[in-house]
């Protein structure tokens, strides 16, 4: 017996971009005439489209982070025209502060869905200027189980020079964090997949960052991410034990995403990435990472298993303009025989 329920997150730093009600670059150009605004169109929605139909996704769920603070109809508009217009409706929608989260089942699984009517958001400012803003929410299908989404803005805060896994906020505010809302339920209750979708702050440690760039330029992923903060703190704590990123938990095996050069061609968007594709480097915060990242765990409790069968970065002509790429997974449940 096998399943078509998939499943699609997506996560992107719009890095103050305010996105118009339009997929087109013409419609959104005389909206900037008309409302003297600048906003761009969400292009990206094209192949995120594309991407649902390909393979029939059942369940989705999209976060942004850093958008426009006022006149961003992403989320209020555009996620939700286009969602509903092809096959899909909303089951949950939630903001705090700059972090947004919508999600979205596929019609004819919506009478066996149900989103928990709970609002449970968590934000944190720290001494060394830090700050971390999550949105937790859960959906419950009649078959396929429970499922948690916890959305995650994170800003270290800290300059790289005195960086260090065991202290970033990852590890410090996300081990309470998931302590608290997630293994805290009772095992019969607890979520049987769990995802941490958004802007996790991670950058890729060297004592001389403008390797990481020539790296980069040089296609050189697994030198890189044996060098990826994120990884590190997954294996640090317990607490993370079972979490995993990417196909087969392999982690990203694209070239980051973060610290970008806006306005990059298309080069950079769709082939190998060049020193210009990346922003130039003036500071020790001013790192290259894998900030926007997609984590998910299977806690063995469902009567399926969870697996990841794409993962990678979207870079369209919008996002381009801000200096984060998206990235979104796709996962499938399998029945266990």
């Amino acid at each position: 017996m096998s399943t078509d329920f998939n499943i699609m997150c997506f996560a992107w730093n719009a890095d103050g971009l305010r996105i118009c009600n339009t997929t087109s670059a013409d419609l959104a150009d005389r909206r900037k005439k008309w409302y003297k605004k600048d906003c761009e169109p969400a292009d990206f929605m094209l192949q995120i489209i594309d991407l649902l139909k390909k393979h029939d996704i059942s369940l989705a769920t999209f976060s942004t982070e850093h958008g426009a603070t006022s006149q961003t109809y992403f989320h209020a508009e555009v996620l939700i025209n286009l969602m509903v217009e092809n096959g899909y409706t909303p089951v949950y929608k939630e903001k705090e502060d700059q972090l947004r989260v919508s999600i979205f089942v596929r019609k004819d699984q919506y009478n066996q869905t149900t989103a928990i009517d709970e609002r449970i958001v968590f934000n944190a400012k720290y001494k060394n200027e830090g700050s971390a803003d999550f949105i937790v929410s859960q959906v419950y299908h009649k078959t396929f189980g429970r499922f948690m989404f916890i959305a995650v803005d994170m800003d270290d805060g800290k300059e790289s020079k005195v960086r260090n896994v065991k202290t970033l906020l990852f590890k410090t505010f996300m081990a309470d964090l998931l302590s608290t809302v997630y293994y805290n339920i009772d095992l019969s209750l607890r979520p049987n997949y769990l995802f941490l979708l958004g802007d996790f702050d991670t950058i890729i440690e060297s004592d001389r960052p403008t390797n990481v760039i020539h790296d980069a330029a040089d296609n050189k992923i697994a030198a890189l991410a044996s060098n990826d903060e994120l990884k590190k703190m997954l294996s640090s704590e317990k607490v993370f034990e079972g979490i995993k990123e990417g196909v087969n938990g392999k982690g990203p095996e694209f070239l980051p995403n973060a610290r970008l050069a806006k306005g990059r061609s298309e080069d950079c968007r769709h082939k190998t990435m060049k020193t210009q594709c990346f922003q130039p480097f003036e500071s020790d915060k001013n790192r290259v990472g894998w900030h926007d990242r997609v984590l998910y765990l299977d806690n063995g409790t469902g009567n399926y298993t969870l697996s990841c069968f794409a993962y990678d970065k979207m870079d369209s002509e919008t996002i381009s303009k801000s200096s984060h790429a998206g990235v979104y997974g796709l996962y499938s449940l399998t029945y266990k025989r």
